[in-house]
């Protein structure tokens, strides 16, 4: 096989079909693009061939097709160059989610593919469960005015979701008076959104909630630690703003974490969950209203405390599990995990914070094909911080971390915006007041500054070997090519 080309790269792609045209010498290539409404889409594509070995140097400026202009041949140095591989951070000022200030706590963050919403659920200074819709705008994002869903204490466990089918924001939470939890069914409306009737999922004093909705089946799976310790399972279903449950489904036993992700490439929700001495894994299968576990399998023996995170690349088809490893002084550190029928098997672990960490997520960039993990960082005051994730094979390399909030950040929770390709990152600043606060993380092609770059059979630059060397960088956006 040659090089992977994506076609549709930006969002999720489902149903796909593809047939050869011969007079045209094309494949026209069909798909579901849950990016796009869930609208039936097609593309064309040609079989060409390349002529990198021919470069010569790379114009100083952009030219359009059949006009002239000047090419910086080898020897000089072009001075608009940019990688074909993203990595470096372009973060913009934290913004506060309430203008009026005031605590809160536990976060929660999703996409509104519909109306290109970012859509965060938070607890307000007076335990009140509250949502807020932004609007993003380069580095920068703009929101409504809250809106209240549960007029009672919500924290110790909430959790926001997106149903593309059914175009609605998804919401579970404790209502911590009762101890019962609960999901809604909320309508996004401009720069506010509206919500359903809440429904009673679980009367046992539970938390920790997570949910990931599964494209094959249309169906929102929650996973949950029933009775505060039990990762437990449970399939709804949406329908208009009304939300209903299958029966709980018991994953495994004590554990103080547990999150979720859908592996689009096999169909299986992957659930990770973990305790201070033990971090594991299970394949989940979803049909109709209830969901089928696999073989349970342990990404890591010395237990991952109570920071864990989980993403999926659809790029390489693989599951990032992103968490602190009590073993290994808290480390930051992670996995890949590869899904084969219903069972999950991980690659080597690698450490990407040395240092006590917390507060991880894990967000996938489908504009730069390409994983982030957010993690509260104690070697650097605790600050909300971002490194970028490269999977290969079975393993995992990490770019350099950036500060996203230089205070001490804690409920670091984030979502990837189609719409713009920015990753929207929010958190309680603890250091200011323990305001809620989000920031808008954008990733630019910029280059590494002495590393040499090669031209790929694309004609783009990046740092993978090819028998076409361009040059050496000699800052973010110049290269001394090759003579």
């Amino acid at each position: 096989f040659s090089g992977q080309l994506a076609f549709n790269g930006t969002s999720v792609t489902n149903r796909i079909r593809a047939t050869y045209a011969g007079t045209a010498n094309q494949t026209c290539i069909s798909y579901v693009d849950y990016g796009n409404s869930t609208r039936g889409s097609a593309i064309l594509y040609s079989n060409i061939g390349t002529n990198n070995t021919d470069f010569i140097g790379i114009t100083d400026e952009a030219i359009a097709d059949t006009a002239t202009g000047a090419v910086i041949v080898q020897g000089g140095v072009i001075a608009n160059a940019s990688s074909s591989v993203p990595n470096a951070f372009s973060i913009g000022s934290g913004v506060l989610l309430n203008t009026a200030g005031g605590t809160n706590s536990e976060q929660g963050v999703a996409y509104d593919s519909v109306n290109n919403k970012i859509v965060v659920v938070y607890s307000a200074s007076n335990g009140y469960g509250t949502v807020v819709v932004g609007t993003v705008s380069g580095t920068s994002i703009s929101y409504g005015t809250p809106v209240v869903f549960n007029s009672a204490d919500t924290r110790g466990g909430i959790a926001i979701g997106y149903d593309p089918d059914q175009e609605k924001i998804i919401l579970g939470y404790r209502n911590q008076p009762s101890t019962i939890c609960q999901g809604v069914v909320g309508t996004v409306s401009g720069t506010s959104i509206s919500f359903g009737t809440p429904v009673t999922f679980d009367s046992s004093s539970s938390n920790g909630i997570s949910m990931a909705y599964d494209t094959n089946a249309d169906k929102m799976v929650f996973l949950y630690l029933k009775s505060g310790t039990v990762p437990s399972a449970i399939v709804a279903t949406i329908s208009g703003t009304t939300i209903s449950f299958g029966s709980v489904v018991t994953v495994s036993t004590t554990s103080q974490y547990a999150r979720c992700t859908f592996d689009s490439g096999t169909n299986k929700i992957i659930m990770a969950y973990g305790s201070t001495s033990l971090g594991r894994a299970t394949v989940g299968t979803v049909s109709g209203t209830s969901i089928s576990l696999g073989t349970e399998a342990t990404f890591n023996s010395g237990g991952v405390g109570s920071a864990l995170g989980i993403g999926y690349d659809p790029i390489n088809s693989k599951t990032l599990i992103a968490y602190r490893d009590s073993g290994n002084s808290s480390y930051g550190s992670a996995v890949v995990g590869t899904v084969s029928g219903t069972s999950i098997s991980f690659g080597s672990e690698v450490v990407f914070n040395a240092a006590t960490t917390g507060d991880v997520n894990v967000v996938y960039n489908a504009a730069k094909n390409t994983s982030v993990v957010l993690y509260n960082d104690s070697a650097n005051s605790q600050r909300a911080t971002a490194i970028q994730a490269t999977i290969s094979g079975t393993s995992v390399s990490f770019g350099t971390a950036v500060a996203v909030n230089a205070a001490t950040s804690y409920y670091i929770r984030s979502a990837y915006d189609t719409s713009t390709g920015a990753i929207v990152v929010a958190y309680m600043d603890n250091t200011n007041g323990n305001v809620g606060k989000s920031n808008v993380i954008l990733l630019t092609n910029a280059l590494t500054i002495g590393t040499d770059y090669f031209v790929q059979t694309d004609g783009t630059l990046s740092t993978t070997t090819s028998t076409v060397p361009a040059g050496r960088a000699l800052s973010t956006t110049s290269i001394l090519l090759e003579g």
